[in-house]
Parts: C-alpha cells; structure tokens; sequence
C-alpha cells in the first residue's frame, strides 16, 4: 500500500541483516536514507551495516549524523562506543558509553562491556560500580563478578577482590573464569613477595 515508506524500509533491511546479506542491507537502506535523510534510525542502521561490511569511516560518519538528528538516541551512543572501541580508541568510547548509560541503558552485558571498557579507560572506581550492579541484577554471570573483582584488585583492595570472587563461587560453583582469575591474583602476589 505504501512502497516508498521509510519504516518498510527498515523492517525490510531487517530481514536482510538476519540472513546475513549486507548488500541488500545496505541496499534498502541507502534507499531509506534517500526517501528521509534526517532520520537518525536509518543513520543509525547504516552506521551498524558499514560496520558489517568493514567500512570503519562510513559507520562513523553515520553513527555521528544519528547523534547530530536525535543526541538523546541511547543506541547510537552505544554504537559510537563499539566503533572507538574497534578503533582502540578507549578514552573515546569510554565517553561515548558515559552518555548511553546516561542516558538509560539497562542490558547487563552492555553494562559489564562498559566496565570493561571503564577498566581500559583506568576508571577502576567507575567500573567497580558498574560490575556491582551487574552482579547484583545477573548474579550467574561469571565475567561480572570478574570484572568486579579486578576493578577491585587495581585499587588495592585486595580482600574485597578476593570476597568478590569468593561470593562469586558461591553462586557459581567450580567456574572455570572465576576460579582463573583467582588464581590469577594469587600467581601475581608469590612473584611480589
């Protein structure tokens, strides 16, 4: 009923990501772009389907005109942070991801992915709160309390680290990344002494 509509578009270019073909991803979208150029969505989409197709200038290009039409579009801020964090560039993404979470992001992988990244940024007080609310909202995740435990370590709060992997195995048992990491920790404290 109504060909040339930009939200077709995109459910149409949709599909195409899912099955893996980023030519007509990009195809359909280029078309969307086309038919509304200030739509901060199709930016957006761009943005992730050069990304795909290994064009790290163009996903760039798209990502800052999403944030340039809609700066409070959660998304593309948490698009900029992958593509600075591709790019190496931790400060960077460490400040695009400061303005997604910001603005409200509740995905606990992302925000385990933002203490990371906090970590790289040597913000270990930023990431400690960060990987907390991880573990509190997704206990049975193994890298949280990881995380956790290394932004801890870094401040020299070594038995609050080691509590942290401690209460990390109470709730998972045996793991494999948490028990690594403790012995990470202890492996580095015999070459101190």
């Amino acid at each position: 009923k109504w060909p040339e509509d930009v939200n077709l578009f995109h459910r149409q270019s949709e599909i195409y990501r899912r099955k893996g073909d980023i030519k007509r991803w990009l195809v359909i979208l280029k078309r969307a772009e086309k038919l509304e150029p200030e739509n901060a969505a199709t930016h957006l989409n761009l943005s992730m389907a050069y990304n795909q197709n290994g064009d790290a200038s163009l996903a760039m290009n798209h990502v800052i005109e999403a944030i340039k039409i809609n700066p409070a579009m959660t998304a593309a801020h948490l698009q900029m942070g992958r593509l600075h964090i591709l790019n190496d560039d931790i400060p960077e993404a460490a400040t695009s991801l400061d303005k997604a979470f910001e603005l409200g992001v509740e995905d606990p992988n992302e925000r385990l992915q933002y203490a990371h990244v906090l970590m790289r940024a040597r913000r270990p007080a930023d990431a400690q709160s960060e990987a907390m609310l991880v573990t509190q909202v997704a206990p049975t995740n193994a890298l949280g309390w990881c995380v956790l435990a290394e932004s801890l370590y870094v401040q020299f709060k070594r038995d609050e680290a080691m509590k942290a992997l401690t209460d990390g195995l109470a709730i998972l048992p045996r793991n494999k990344t948490i028990l690594m990491m403790r012995q990470k920790f202890e492996a580095f404290e015999k070459t101190q002494e």
